[in-house]
């Protein structure tokens, strides 16, 4: 039995791409919920970039995406649930989540 979870990450399409997060709308209970999607560089939308403090891999939360469990890091979990909004749904960059941080060369040419 395995207790790998499913990967929210497809390639991607060239070097001139990224992945951005959509912060769902924030419901009371309902923790972080978001999903991926990839964009051009050239023709991405707005985004926000979000920076943080790398914590203990002990430190670990979970958050939602594309409906299926993600490990974060407690500090990552807090930050998007302050930032998500009642309101709107919000598009933000961050590396831990944007970047396949399994994938070496992705990790590599992203950074």
């Amino acid at each position: 039995m395995s207790s790998v979870l499913p990967s929210p990450y497809q390639a991607l399409p060239g070097k001139r791409h990224i992945r951005l997060l959509r912060l769902s709308q924030k419901l009371p209970l309902n923790g972080v919920r978001a999903s991926l999607t990839t964009v051009a560089l050239d023709t991405a939308p707005k985004f926000e970039a979000i920076s943080y403090r790398w914590q203990q891999p002990n430190d670990a939360a979970s958050i939602t995406i594309d409906g299926c469990p993600f490990p974060a890091f407690v500090a990552v979990a807090e930050m998007l649930a302050g930032f998500s909004s009642m309101w709107h749904s919000r598009l933000v960059w961050i590396d831990v989540i944007c970047i396949n941080q399994e994938d070496l060369e992705e990790r590599s040419s992203q950074v």
